[in-house]
C-alpha cells in the first residue's frame, strides 16, 4: 500500500487590533457576567409636557460610559384644536 497524503488548508483568524475590557470586545463592557453592547434603545423620559398636549412616545439610544447616560427626553405635541405658543398649547382661535 503506497502512502496517502492528505493537504487540509488551515485557517488563522486573528483577533489582532480587537481590544478586550473586562473579557469583552471593543464596544462592549461585562454586566451580570455577560458582554452586552455600549449601546441599547430605550423609551423617551416622560419630562415636562405642556398642558393639553401629549408626549410623543419614542425609543432613544443611550450609551455606556463606566453607567447608562441618561435618555433624552420625550417631545410633546398639541392635542388636536391647540397650537404651540410660547406659554404652552393653546387654544386654536379661528378669526
Amino acid at each position: 500500500m503506497k502512502n496517502l497524503i492528505l493537504l487540509i488548508p488551515i485557517f488563522f483568524i486573528s483577533c489582532a487590533g480587537v481590544k478586550k475590557v473586562d473579557g469583552c470586545q471593543k464596544d462592549f463592557h461585562l454586566e451580570n457576567s455577560e458582554c452586552i453592547s455600549n449601546t441599547k434603545m430605550v423609551d423617551c423620559v416622560e419630562n415636562f409636557k405642556p398642558y393639553n398636549s401629549d408626549f410623543v412616545k419614542k425609543k432613544v439610544e443611550i450609551f455606556w460610559d463606566k453607567k447608562w447616560t441618561r435618555a433624552d427626553d420625550c417631545v410633546s405635541k398639541c392635542k388636536d384644536g391647540y397650537i404651540r405658543t410660547e406659554y404652552g398649547c393653546e387654544k386654536f382661535k379661528h378669526e
